[in-house]
This record gives structure tokens, C-alpha cells and sequence, in this order.
């Protein structure tokens, strides 16, 4: 739901968010739509952006994405950002058997 708060991202972060939105079908997401999405991701994290998902699910609704999309979106932004963010490092044996 759009917070209505203005949300100011740093300008690098902002660059990559605009490639997304005024390129993408806000209806249906085409591939090339996905990796702006996943562009824009990937800077946020770099940039240290500090943006919650209730405040990328209102930008996206402000900038013309359907409501269970930008939810959607924010959704995966969220999941995105903490795998980013996680730097697991796999300690896992293959045995096999």
C-alpha cells in the first residue's frame, strides 16, 4: 500500500529503481524486466541502501505497478536483500552414497 511517506533513495540506487520502473511492463514482467529488477537489487545492496519492504511496495504502487505486484516485488526485494546480505558460505559435504 503506498505510505504516502516520501522515500528518498541515494542517487545511485535511484538510477537503477528508475531503469526498472519506466522500463518495465507493470502488468506482467518480461525477462529483461526481471534482471532491472534484479540490477536494482543488487545495487541496493551494494549501496547500503536502507530501504524497508512496506516502503518499496509504496514506491512501486506510486509509480504505476498494481498493488498485488508491487507486493509481490517487495516480496521478493525483501528475500533478495537478505540472501545478499546472509554471505553463507556452504559447509556442506557431498557424500555420495
Amino acid at each position: 500500500m503506498a505510505m504516502g511517506k516520501k522515500i528518498k533513495l541515494p542517487k545511485r540506487t535511484k538510477y537503477f529503481f528508475d531503469q526498472f520502473v519506466h522500463g518495465a511492463n507493470k502488468q506482467i514482467l518480461h525477462p529483461l524486466d526481471w534482471r532491472r529488477f534484479y540490477i536494482f537489487i543488487q545495487a541496493s545492496h551494494e549501496g547500503n541502501t536502507k530501504l524497508l519492504q512496506g516502503e518499496l511496495e509504496g514506491l512501486l504502487i506510486d509509480n504505476g505497478f498494481p498493488e498485488d505486484n508491487a507486493s509481490s516485488l517487495s516480496n521478493i526485494y525483501y528475500h533478495g536483500r537478505h540472501l545478499l546480505e546472509s554471505k553463507v558460505i556452504l559447509r556442506y559435504v557431498y557424500n555420495p552414497c
